[in-house]
């Protein structure tokens, strides 16, 4: 059975390749040009975020499956964004607790 276009194969020396070259390489040649956002259309066509779509369809056959355990993955590797001093303290004068952000001292 030969490839579809959409497959992509990697031989040891390519994967070695990509090892040595970091995760955020593996994560810019993970999504074909072409491809970029096509995930993202089908998530808002179905009326739901990103994040509850892949973890909806993660299971799917095919290419929709695959693109959504890409996307799971994206998710988790993506840096987290850094709460501003003003959201944290609203939250701690509401009741909540101050966690402190970074390395103790």
């Amino acid at each position: 059975m030969a490839p579809s276009s959409e497959t992509v194969t990697y031989t040891a020396a390519k994967l070695g390749g990509l090892r040595r070259r970091g995760v955020a390489n593996w994560m810019k040649s993970a999504v074909k040009p072409s491809r970029k956002g096509v995930f993202a259309a089908k998530a808002a066509r179905a009326g739901v975020s990103t994040a509850a779509f892949a973890q909806k369809e993660k299971h799917a056959g095919g290419t929709l499956g695959r693109e959504a355990t890409l996307a799971a993955t994206f998710a988790k590797l993506r840096p987290k964004k850094k709460r501003s001093l003003s959201s944290r303290l609203t939250e701690m004068s509401m009741g909540g607790s101050f966690k402190r952000q970074g390395r103790a001292a």
